[in-house]
């Protein structure tokens, strides 16, 4: 029983290598081809806080209404 399973593992284990190696081989590392922006990030950063935040100010301005109070 045991060896059934232990080919089993082993073909399995060279298929993960396989694609770990090859999802490897795309990576390149250095500098940038496009800079990008101080704008562009400041606008993205802009973006991201209010896209987090936006939900929470949403929720505590209406929380009289989600606690079962008057609505106003």
């Amino acid at each position: 029983m045991s060896a059934p399973l232990r080919g089993a593992f082993c073909r399995s284990l060279q298929a993960i290598n396989k694609t770990i190696t090859q999802q490897r081989a795309t990576v390149v590392s250095g500098p940038p081809k496009y800079k990008v922006s101080m704008g562009e990030k400041a606008g993205l950063g802009i973006v991201m806080v209010i896209a987090v935040c936006a939900p929470a100010a949403y929720i505590l301005a209406n929380l009289d209404s989600y606690r079962g109070g008057r609505p106003e």
